[in-house]
């Protein structure tokens, strides 16, 4: 049987750690319980529930001004894998949109039953923003040059070969069917001039004849001509005339000819050229064949150009009067030379010149596209539209709709932070939660450690009181 001292030296250790060990586990206990003061702990209250407000305020703090600061938001927002997966949010939601879903916002949210209700406010809304736009536009200064390439395109939007055609055809169409005289259609101010006109020609032709007697060009064809008929004469002669040839071919060679032909030639062209009874001549046979064509019909003078239908005197006219690059750029030119006296002034000034009021043609409301009745459609239409906009460009939309939130977000973040007062938020929660779960929560990571702290208690209790039973062992006492 063990002696008394050698059982001190072995329980004491033993007992002095187990009461370091109770110890700990009754003071970790002690900063959850009781949750209450009571009578039989003396007024004694778990440190954890009695300062729990004083803990709430300060982890709100460090939550509201370290953990969630403004510059951390604005840190994060600035993150590629944060844009990237908004990104990638509103790009799938922007690709499986449909029309179904728009027609189901529109129906949901009563959009038209709300158009109508704010009808007023909204057409007036409507119409000051248009009245804005208007205002920008009009009061811009007028500049030409600008205008050129749009009204050279607008001009040949109007298609005017195709016009030409059917107004030249209509207007020949119309000419023939009256089958008037050349003389009932002409204006009085050219028949007028019908004297001048066969003055102008007799003139032309006698100074042509009196050119003719210079061209060289003539000279050797009449020359050739009078060879000819000599020649003709002298190889058809019999009898006499064999004997008057042969004499008229000795004193008449083809040299004599040419000779004599480019020396007389220009002095009778000049004689029969200032002759006034060829003039008189030349002059009434002129004036007799302008007013035998003046009393034809204009089929006659039709058929006299020679002419089979009415298509062909269309080509004839376009081919040699109208090409489809002139009368653009003419047409054009003209339209131009039209505004460039405005060029100086602005829009308003020139509305204001032809007294147009186009405010007056500026008028919106929406219950007249409401009550339309293609309405249904027009809207399907632009749902439709719309959805293929956006099913074809849903990665741009979302890269601007993404850019746009970041930048939002970032340029409210301030106030909206101040609105959510984080502090509170966190402070109160803490407030409101019940001690057990608070208790529950810590322990839920902190059983390991309070495990050894209980361990640490036994050891320290078992070292100290080893100690004692030592000392007390060796010395005797």
């Amino acid at each position: 049987m063990l002696e008394q001292p050698i059982i001190n030296l072995i329980t004491t250790p033993v007992v002095a750690g187990v009461v370091g060990y109770i110890t700990n586990k009754i003071a970790i206990k002690m900063l959850f319980r009781p949750y209450e003061p009571k009578w039989y702990t003396l007024g004694w209250q778990g440190i954890v529930p009695k300062t729990r407000p004083k803990l709430a305020v300060k982890i709100s703090e460090i939550v509201g001004q370290k953990l969630l600061a403004h510059d951390d938001f604005l840190y994060a927002l600035e993150n590629n894998d944060i844009k990237a997966k908004i990104h990638n949010l509103i790009a799938e939601k922007l690709k499986s949109l449909n029309a179904k879903d728009i027609h189901a916002v529109i129906r949901l949210s009563s959009l038209e039953d709300k158009i109508i209700d704010n009808k007023d406010v909204i057409n007036k809304a409507l119409n000051s923003a248009a009245k804005t736009v208007i205002d920008i536009f009009i009061n811009k200064q007028i500049d030409i040059n600008s205008f050129r390439e749009p009204v050279f395109q607008l001009v040949k939007s109007f298609n005017l070969e195709k016009a030409i055609d059917e107004q030249l055809k209509k207007s020949i169409d119309t000419l023939l069917s009256d089958n008037k005289t050349l003389q009932e259609i002409l204006p009085s101010d050219i028949l007028s001039r019908k004297q001048d006109l066969i003055e102008y020609l007799t003139i032309t032709i006698m100074a042509n004849i009196r050119r003719l007697g210079k061209n060289d060009k003539v000279k050797t064809v009449l020359a050739q001509k009078v060879v000819n008929f000599k020649d003709n004469m002298i190889s058809s002669a019999t009898g006499m005339d064999i004997l008057k040839a042969g004499f008229i071919n000795l004193f008449l060679s083809n040299e004599k000819i040419e000779q004599i032909v480019e020396n007389e030639l220009p002095h009778i062209t000049e004689d029969l050229s200032t002759n006034p009874d060829i003039y008189k001549n030349i002059y009434k046979t002129i004036e007799d064949e302008i007013d035998n064509l003046l009393q034809m019909t204009i089929n006659e003078v039709i058929i006299k150009l020679g002419f089979n239908d009415n298509n062909e005197i269309v080509l004839y006219i376009k081919s040699h009067f109208i090409t489809d690059t002139n009368i653009l750029d003419k047409v054009s030119s003209l339209i131009l030379d039209k505004l460039y006296q405005y060029s100086n002034l602005t829009v308003k000034e020139v509305l204001k010149l032809f007294n147009i009021d186009i405010y007056k043609f500026i008028k919106i409301d929406v219950m007249d596209i409401l009550n339309a009745e293609n309405y249904k459609t027009v809207k399907s239409n632009i749902i439709n539209k719309f959805i293929e906009f956006i099913s074809q460009n849903y990665n741009k939309i979302a890269d601007v709709i993404t850019e746009l939130s970041v930048k939002l977000i970032k340029n409210n973040l301030k106030y909206a932070l101040n609105a959510v007062n984080i502090e509170k938020i966190v402070k109160d929660k803490i407030n409101a939660l019940p001690l057990p779960e608070v208790e529950n929560i810590l322990f839920s990571f902190m059983k390991e450690h309070f495990k050894w702290i209980n361990i640490l208690g036994f050891f320290i209790g078992f070292v100290i009181g080893l100690a004692q039973a030592l000392i007390v062992f060796f010395t005797g006492a």
